[in-house]
């Protein structure tokens, strides 16, 4: 089975983990579909439709492989052979039964840890900060950073509601270009940290590549 070298593994595309199981990969992919799908109105003007297309086709060459048993098994040989994955990041008890992909059971506790980042978000002195940072042209992963903190909000709890692994935050909000998703995926995971601190994406999106534009 011959697996060319990319950018980020089939598990980065999709934002999961090594051990997934079919159900989160399947769910993962139905999220991507929801955000990147010509029709949807919340990134219509952020992405060109060669970039669109081009998340889509690279969601579903990830689904294709990480959704079959067999092509996952061999697609993790690969992986841990090129040194790209760690063994311990690896289960031996992965479902072998797969699951419909349009499964709409979410984790349990999302609505409650959403509900609880509404409400401190709309605290008078977070949403001063928010216009603030807002309203500059070049904003950096440390005032992402200084918001969130401001409306003391973990990322583990961004996390549950926008399913960004914490790794992928903490990058945006350390700024790091060498840790950061490709700009076409970045641009994306901006979009969900904006809204869940109730920012502008476009604003923030702007800003961020400004920053990041700067060295």
């Amino acid at each position: 089975m011959m697996i060319p070298l990319d950018a980020h593994t089939h598990y980065e595309i999709l934002e999961v983990s090594a051990n997934a199981s079919f159900l989160d990969i399947r769910k993962a992919y139905k999220e991507i579909l929801s955000i990147y799908d010509a029709d949807s109105i919340s990134t219509y003007s952020l992405f060109t439709p060669a970039e669109r297309q081009r998340i889509l086709d690279r969601a579903d060459l990830a689904l294709q492989i990480l959704g079959d048993a067999e092509k996952r098994q061999a697609y993790d040989t690969f992986l841990l052979a090129s040194g790209r994955l760690d063994p311990e990041m690896l289960v031996s008890d992965k479902p072998d039964t797969l699951v419909p992909v349009f499964h709409t059971q979410l984790p349990p506790g999302n609505g409650h840890v959403d509900r609880r980042i509404k409400e401190k978000i709309s605290e008078k002195e977070v949403r001063v900060l928010a216009q603030e940072i807002q309203s500059k042209e070049v904003i950096s992963g440390q005032d992402l950073k200084a918001l969130r903190r401001a409306a003391n909000i973990e990322l583990v709890e961004i996390f549950e509601v926008s399913r960004i692994s914490v790794n992928t935050l903490e990058a945006i909000e350390s700024g790091c270009k060498g840790k950061l998703p490709s700009p076409i995926y970045l641009k994306g995971f901006l979009k969900s940290y904006a809204q869940f601190l109730d920012l502008v994406p476009e604003r923030i999106i702007a800003g961020y590549m400004a920053y990041l534009s700067r060295d």
